[in-house]
């Protein structure tokens, strides 16, 4: 998603068997290597049933999957989350073998036979890129044929389109250092620079003068048709306008709204920050004279902020989903806020949310939980790991590869850093859910953060302010 940061801006496996160098290449294509998104964008669920990409050849499974496919359903006909479909279209219910419906006794939950099969040392330890693409496959099969039972019609809901029916066009006005700007979308279109994009739009830094000069952040949305688009549309605006008018200190401030009639777009106008944290830990890792301290400090004073931003999120019911270095800024003044609402999700109301698991991949955690806090500190575990490294864990890998390795790898934290730091981020990496932090004030309370101060030293603001300058070299 795009981010209003930035002011400048294999694990493979040939096959052990000559035998099985084609069966891998087409398995690859078909399930996971075709049109493999880059890292740092936000994956979905995929409806196989429009996919492209799909093979005919089947290759046998193992026994207890195998009769799985013919008796599971999945999270995508539990009744509390919405089912997937194309918007217009309706699905016809599948029935099974004997041409007879699966009735519900029948049905047995889809994430035990994930967790059965990816996380069987089968599957885990396996040099042979044709077993682990079996199982996904098949996998793919199940998915599919559950997709197709029980959908029907999903119409927008009423507060999505009345919200957006409520939106100025092509001018507004919003309030900027305790005066009324006036804004109108021809300002926009002049003196624009791009700073970053995205999956559902693109951010610019944008030059106001009306009466006197400031740089605000726009982000440019367009309309569009799907469902999940415009889930994501309506999730962003509303959640900036409830939390991002200058409420909190750790959350990037939200100024209006207008829609671009000509171009059909969405306009969100935002503060400017001056990076991200993704581009400023680059930027601190090419310093000859980094420190461990220096680290250990900035470290700190992100996980303190972050943790914040999520706490008060959580105050609200909302969880963010979408945790990672793109989606944390920074400023000179050493303020560092989190932004990028599109895919969050309410922690109360479940009833408007998006077809399937989201989020980006290298930070997703290991279980299936759709909305809930502990996902989020999750993410901030491998945020903070990949500040001190400089690199994400899973950056390596391809992405097919990645939810494996997360169900298997075992967090290490560079003993360069403080004990108290290592002990948070393990916290925060716990393989179960409920062995996380059980609320965000623990993370709060603890040793690491503790005695942290929203306002940051003059030796961090040194700091930062010379990593910010060699962002831009």
């Amino acid at each position: 998603m795009a981010n209003p940061e930035e002011k400048v801006s294999v694990d493979n496996d040939n096959g052990e068997e000559s035998g099985q160098l084609e069966n891998n290449k087409a398995m690859n294509e078909a399930i996971c290597l075709q049109q493999t998104p880059p890292f740092g964008t936000n994956v979905e669920a995929t409806n196989p049933l429009t996919s492209p990409h799909t093979t005919e050849k089947a290759v046998e499974p193992p026994c207890d999957l195998k009769t799985a496919i013919l008796t599971t359903v999945s999270f995508f006909n539990n009744p509390e989350i919405h089912q997937p479909s194309e918007e217009g279209n309706k699905v016809e219910q599948a029935t099974d073998a004997g041409n007879q419906k699966i009735q519900p006794e029948e049905q047995i939950e889809l994430s035990h036979i994930i967790f059965k099969n990816f996380k069987s040392e089968y599957f885990l330890t396996s040099h042979n890129l044709i077993v682990r693409s079996t199982i996904i496959y098949h996998l793919l099969v199940v998915i599919e044929k559950l997709l197709v039972f029980d959908v029907g019609d999903k119409k927008e809901p009423d507060k999505v389109a009345e919200y957006y029916s409520k939106i100025p066009e092509n001018s507004t006005e919003f309030e900027y250092d305790q005066s009324t700007a006036p804004v109108h979308v021809k300002q926009l279109h002049k003196r624009a620079k791009k700073i970053g994009g995205g999956s559902f739009g693109v951010a610019y830094s944008v030059l106001i003068k009306n009466p006197r000069k400031f740089r605000i952040a726009v982000k440019r949305i367009r309309f569009q048709t799907k469902e999940n688009h415009r889930l994501s549309t309506y999730f962003e605006l509303s959640t900036m306008k409830m939390i991002g008018s200058g409420n909190t200190p750790y959350i990037v401030d939200y100024y209006c709204s207008m829609i671009d009639v000509n171009k059909r777009e969405l306009c969100i106008c935002m503060e400017l920050m001056d990076t991200s944290i993704a581009k400023f830990y680059q930027a601190m890792h090419r310093l000859p004279e980094l420190s461990p301290d220096k680290i250990d400090r900035f470290v700190q004073r992100c996980a303190y902020n972050v943790v914040r931003a999520l706490y008060y999120l959580e105050s609200k019911n909302i969880v963010h989903r979408d945790v990672k270095p793109a989606n944390i800024l920074i400023n000179r003044d050493g303020k560092i806020k989190l932004c990028d609402f599109g895919i969050c999700g309410n922690l109360t109301d479940r009833q408007l949310d998006f077809d399937g698991p989201i989020g980006t991949e290298m930070y997703l955690p290991p279980e299936l939980e759709k909305c809930a806090i502990q996902g989020d500190m999750w993410a901030l575990g491998i945020t903070l790991i990949e500040i001190i490294n400089g690199k994400n864990p899973f950056a390596a890998y391809p992405f097919c590869e990645v939810p494996f390795k997360i169900l298997k790898w075992e967090p290490v934290v560079p003993t360069t850093v403080s004990v108290d730091t290592q002990a948070l981020i393990l916290q925060l990496l716990r393989k179960e859910a409920n062995e996380r932090p059980r609320s965000y004030m623990d993370v709060i309370n603890d040793s690491f953060i503790c005695n942290m101060t929203a306002i940051p030293s003059d030796d961090e603001i040194d700091f930062i302010q010379h990593v910010i300058k060699k962002t831009n070299q």
